[in-house]
């Protein structure tokens, strides 16, 4: 951990500790606030570390060395892959004391927890989010994938090169659904040689002025309706039929006045984007052909 103090010239570490007298094969990192780090090296030792207290929870020997390391969202198990594929499970809540030797080969393994199924290096491990599935994937390119409780082996399946890489991933819904947008554009397969005749244009004016259409066709269809729903009511009253077909018929002015109004401003304004949507189509037209 590097402190982000610029004060100092030359960057500190917030913490070290050095455990291991070889290089470090594979760390794995809590994910709560008080955050442990569990290291493992060839040296075949692996040690448990608290930032917060910045002290050595737990050191292991083992008898052979190891190339990875795991720790469930828990933290209540561990998990030690060694150089030869062998897959060992440490329950912390069973240990009452800072240091452990465990021995892992097969015949003298004792009452240990073990996964069998690889025969080569593993290089990497990972738990799931609620700590019931575990992955494991070797320099062969062999991963398996297996049931914690019961240590069952679940999937396996090899890659033709090794596992570098191996990750959970939580399940999105996005994934799942059928029903995804399909995309109006057509995009062309990408091909080794340069092909001399234009690839084809997609007429962005033809759908830009189809949805155009459409917007203001219903704005207009509106107009006309609200037109059509004025009526002249005239009174059966003598005194008042001339004051009320005045009323009636001036009011029938101002709306026909304010309808014809917007739209001749929307002509003008159709009028407006399909200049302006023409010269965009000449603009991207004439960037292709120079490009070609």
């Amino acid at each position: 951990l590097v402190s982000e103090n610029p004060a100092f010239e030359r960057t500190l570490p917030f913490r070290q500790w050095r455990p291991h007298s070889l290089s470090v094969s594979d760390i794995a990192v809590t994910r709560h606030s008080n955050a442990r780090i569990l290291s493992c090296s060839k040296d075949h030792t692996a040690a448990l570390h608290s930032v917060t207290a910045n002290i050595c929870l737990l050191k292991i020997s083992c008898d052979m060395a190891l190339s990875s390391c795991a720790i469930d969202p828990a933290e209540c198990r561990l998990f030690l892959g060694t150089v030869d594929g062998s897959l060992v499970q440490l329950d912390l809540y069973t240990l009452n004391k800072t240091e452990v030797s465990l021995v892992i080969r097969e015949e003298t393994s004792g009452d240990l927890q073990l996964f069998k199924g690889h025969s080569a290096e593993l290089a990497w491990l990972d738990v799931n989010h609620d700590g019931s599935l575990l992955a494991s994937g070797d320099v062969c390119g062999v991963y398996v994938i297996w049931d914690i409780s019961s240590r069952q082996c679940l999937k396996t399946s090899s890659l033709k090169g090794p596992i570098c890489k191996l990750k959970f991933n939580a399940r999105w819904k996005a994934t799942e659904t059928d029903d995804k947008n399909k995309s109006t554009l057509s995009v062309s397969s990408f091909k080794r040689q340069k092909e001399r005749k234009l690839p084809a244009l997609v007429p962005l004016q033809d759908g830009i002025s189809s949805e155009k259409d459409e917007f203001y066709a219903l704005d207009l269809d509106r107009i006309i309706s609200n037109y059509a729903k004025v009526e002249v009511h005239v009174n059966t009253s003598n005194d008042d039929e001339p004051h009320n077909e005045n009323i009636t018929e001036e009011s029938a002015e101002g709306v026909e006045n304010s309808d014809s109004k917007t739209i001749e401003g929307l002509k003008a304004k159709i009028a407006t984007l399909e200049k302006v949507n023409q010269q965009i189509y000449d603009f991207a037209a004439s960037l292709i052909i120079n490009r070609n």
